[in-house]
């Protein structure tokens, strides 16, 4: 549960800021096309859907041990 709110919290952080939350081997990877600012935003942020994505598929796997434990019980 902690790691899954830790996520949330980098995601929202991220949606904030997201060139300054990127990591700068990213960032430098995403710029070596030379992108205007909004063409990098556009890019970085084209990361949310998948990072959403991912912590969905965590909290389905946490409610699925939640549910085993409760049977266990």
């Amino acid at each position: 549960e902690r790691t899954i709110k830790q996520h949330k919290q980098k995601l929202e952080e991220f949606k904030k800021d997201p060139i300054g939350k990127t990591d700068p081997k990213k960032m430098k990877e995403m710029t070596k096309d030379n992108p205007s600012p909004v063409e990098l935003k556009k890019r970085l942020m084209g990361r949310v859907p998948a990072l959403e994505k991912q912590i969905k598929k965590q909290e389905g796997e946490l409610n699925k041990i939640n549910e085993a434990l409760k049977n266990v019980k």
